[in-house]
């Protein structure tokens, strides 16, 4: 069973065991890069194997060009079909890209629906129009080959990410404390808090306030916050647990002040985080770490 929100490029898939799975489906356009990637390695490869075969020419002789055909035909019908199959949905473009082919039921794909979609590519090439047109409306964006052998293409979520925000508001980590103990952030969260957390630089602080209410005050409700409690802080306070908390320098640590929760430096703060104020939101430095 698959759930897939209309306005977003995900898809949720349950499979037979009862785990659910969450997939960022890849669009025609985000695929076609991949493509062009693997056509020029493709080529490239052919065309150094015709180097090669024209300076053995003079020893096999009318053999070269049989071989050019069959080296062609190897990597425009198998290129695909190996790499998909053992190195785990993915070829040379689609790993640069960060895409990755799955079955339509969330799992790895096997030798058989590698050869289908691959084999089916012929079709596609030969009617672009309709290919398009099927993967732009598609419920899954699969092109002809991928409804065929029930495969679709995926955008694998990076493990690590280099930018992590630590804020200097020590109202942040006060409100990080109210927060229970055992919180757990789903992965969805997550990414909402980052995307956020990383734009609200560029945000007023009537616009802070409008976009964090929409997931401030089901929070709010959540975790038994007083009704005044502030979204845009309390955005930040959910994004400092779950990115920022783990990975203060513990020198730093020994110097100050440290919260009994959060363990980092904690100053007493002028204002209530649970008061809305919009003259005063904390500021927030870009520092580079590494996402545990």
């Amino acid at each position: 069973m698959e759930r897939r929100d209309q306005l977003d490029t995900s898809i949720e898939i349950t499979t037979p065991e009862n785990i659910a799975f969450r997939y960022q489906l890849a669009g025609p356009f985000q695929r076609l890069p991949a493509f062009l990637i693997d056509f020029g390695v493709r080529i490239t490869i052919i065309f150094s194997l015709w180097i090669c075969m024209t300076f053995l020419g003079i020893v096999l002789g009318g053999f070269v060009v049989a071989l050019i055909f069959v080296a062609y035909f190897v990597m425009s019908w198998f290129y695909g079909v190996i790499l998909e199959t053992y190195f785990n949905g993915r070829t040379l473009g689609k790993h640069v890209l960060g895409l990755r082919v799955l079955t339509d039921q969330g799992r790895p794909i096997n030798g058989e629906q590698a050869v289908l979609r691959n084999l089916f590519r012929t079709a596609d090439l030969f009617f672009p129009l309709v290919s398009l047109i099927a993967a732009s409306r598609g419920r899954y964006y699969q092109r002809l080959g991928d409804m065929v052998a029930g495969t679709i293409v995926i955008v694998e979520e990076s493990r690590r990410f280099t930018h992590v925000t630590e804020f200097r508001d020590s109202r942040i980590s006060e409100l990080a404390s109210a927060l229970p103990l055992n919180l757990q952030i789903p992965r969805g969260m997550a990414r909402c808090l980052r995307s956020y957390v990383d734009r609200r630089s560029k945000l007023t602080s009537s616009q802070r306030m409008e976009i964090a209410g929409h997931l401030a005050t089901p929070l709010i409700d959540r975790y038994n916050l007083p009704p005044a409690t502030n979204h845009d802080l309390l955005l930040c306070a959910m994004y400092y647990r779950a990115f920022v908390r783990d990975r203060v320098d513990d020198d730093m640590l020994t110097k100050h002040a440290q919260d009994p929760l959060t363990g980092i430096p904690v100053k007493s703060p002028n204002t209530s985080p649970f008061t809305h104020t919009s003259a005063t939101v904390p500021s927030s430095s870009g520092v580079t770490n590494e996402s545990r």
